[in-house]
């Protein structure tokens, strides 16, 4: 698995190699490596130092989140919010993310949230985005945490309120999250 990923984007000491690499990551998914199945399907999706192809590798990853890898539903779930290499699917996605947060894994849920946050249209999205985000931030991902802290500062919330956003403040800062401090400069900076 190792060696197909340096294969797959080459680095100072080995030249990139699509064979190789196809061939490294192959045997190292076929020997039961999640990583190995993990970025095959998500080269097989976007080409990305491989062929592209999107059907064996959404298959790779459906397989990986059926037998307990929260994090190939993730990365098939963010292909399909994306909706760049693939074709956009939120309410798939929004299942995948599901899945793996059943599985203890809430980074596609902060992934919802903040696309949901910083690409609102409606009150509806900004609550949304609101719920995800502090679901994710409860389950133990700080930074969903200062996102929401961002999301009060630039007006991005359904609702907000200074109270509020120390609340998210003291959140992360809890969680060890030192990006809060770039937000509170900022918003310090800019009012």
């Amino acid at each position: 698995a190792t060696l197909g990923l340096m294969y797959l984007s080459g680095n100072s000491d080995i030249s990139a190699d699509p064979a190789k690499a196809l061939d490294n990551l192959q045997r190292g998914a076929t020997a039961g490596s999640k990583v190995a199945r993990r970025r095959l399907g998500e080269a097989l999706i976007t080409g990305t130092g491989v062929a592209k192809k999107p059907t064996v590798g959404i298959q790779l990853l459906e397989e990986a989140g059926k037998n307990g890898d929260p994090k190939s539903e993730i990365i098939l779930g963010r292909l399909l919010m994306e909706g760049r290499s693939l074709k956009a699917d939120l309410p798939r996605a929004k299942s995948l993310f599901e899945q793996a947060a059943g599985l203890g894994d809430f980074e596609g849920i902060e992934q919802l949230g903040l696309k949901l946050m910083w690409n609102s249209r409606s009150k509806v999205d900004s609550k949304l985005a609101e719920k995800y985000l502090t679901r994710a931030g409860k389950a133990g991902r700080g930074s969903a945490w200062t996102t929401l802290a961002q999301g009060a500062v630039y007006g991005k919330l359904a609702t907000s309120s200074l109270v509020k956003y120390q609340g998210f403040v003291q959140n992360a800062r809890s969680m060890g999250e030192t990006a809060i401090e770039i937000v509170e400069a900022d918003r310090h900076m800019w009012g």
